[in-house]
């Protein structure tokens, strides 16, 4: 690959929540070539990007950011083209989060001044089309999705690690004797894990033990009021690959998902899948595992299915290598160069 460091990339690369995640795959396979702000501190983030923004014809803006604030800004003074990597959307998402004004104010800019907005499905993408506030940005939109790893967290590197908070985890699962399920979001309400609650409570069988990752938030009090689940809250990416190798079946019932990281690391782990058709991921696995997000019965009814052998089948079918993703990406910056 043509080496291109006029190809500044401003985004997340230390948290462990989905954007952060897909920025990391995208910094290894490409970071000798792109120049990714990775800095230890913000201060020195902010250093760097001074530095590099005058040098730079391309900036790609991963996410929702001051430093894609400026980016935009600066770009409107010097003529810098923006890419911009569309991992969500303020207006479809508004009804589950709030949002400070900075950040539909940094959304809104983005939106207006990206030469290319990239996002991670078609899904997303029709639904941006339906929206009245994206439908004059579609035909900038060019779908990628994101891609797979086998190597991502190796079960074998991930024993190796000698955490006490590994080890604890570890024990409490091994000690669970019941079909283990399992759902990354918390308490949050997009991520609609409380009619996954319902849904096994709605089960005659006593033989599911539900195993929530995440942050707080609106519904996690009423989660954990139901005595099948084990409430884990927020763990690193390290934890999450030890957690997947336990757990049987994983369900993303989410309202609103543009892609879904989570069910396809977990499919790679063989985790059975279930799915809402409200996850990107959705369309390359059979209709017969994907629910309305409110079809509570229907997942009830679905819960022992074993299905591991051919979603992974579907998604690696459809699914690309994370090195071909990024590759992929990276021609789409070099077109707007």
């Amino acid at each position: 690959m043509k080496s291109s460091t006029n190809i500044l990339f401003v985004g997340d690369l230390k948290n462990n929540r989905g954007p952060a995640v897909v920025n990391k795959y995208l910094y290894e396979v490409l970071g000798s070539d792109v120049f990714f702000l990775n800095e230890r501190t913000k201060f020195r983030n902010y250093i760097a990007f001074l530095g590099k923004f005058y040098k730079c014809e391309v900036i790609v803006c991963s996410g929702i950011s001051l430093l894609g604030l400026l980016s935009s800004i600066f770009s409107l003074l010097v003529n810098k083209k923006i890419v911009y990597l569309m991992h969500g959307a303020i207006e479809l998402e508004k009804e589950y989060k709030n949002y400070d004004r900075l950040s539909i104010i940094i959304e809104k800019i983005l939106l207006k001044k990206a030469r290319k907005i990239i996002c991670v499905s078609h899904m997303y993408k029709e639904r941006l089309s339906k929206n009245y506030y994206y439908q004059k940005y579609t035909s900038k939109v060019v779908v990628i999705p994101n891609g797979f790893s086998f190597k991502s967290a190796p079960i074998e590197n991930v024993n190796n690690i000698n955490s006490p908070e590994l080890d604890r985890i570890s024990e409490c699962l091994t000690k669970i004797k019941k079909r283990k399920i399992l759902s990354v979001g918390g308490g949050r309400k997009e991520k609609n894990i409380i009619n996954i609650c319902r849904a096994i409570a709605l089960s005659k069988e006593n033989t599911y033990e539900l195993i929530v990752v995440g942050a707080d938030g609106p519904d996690t009090e009423e989660i954990k009021s139901y005595s099948f689940v084990n409430y884990i809250g927020e763990v690193t990416q390290q934890q999450l690959f030890k957690i997947y190798s336990f757990v049987d079946l994983y369900v993303q019932f989410s309202k609103l998902e543009s892609f879904g990281m989570a069910p396809v690391e977990a499919v790679l782990h063989d985790c059975d899948l279930l799915l809402s058709n409200d996850v990107g991921i959705s369309e390359y696995v059979s209709s017969e595992y994907v629910f309305d997000a409110d079809d509570i019965v229907g997942l009830s009814m679905a819960l022992n299915t074993k299905n591991n052998d051919l979603v992974k089948q579907q998604l690696l079918s459809n699914l690309k290598s994370w090195e071909d993703c990024a590759s992929e990406q990276y021609i789409e910056w070099r077109k707007v160069c």
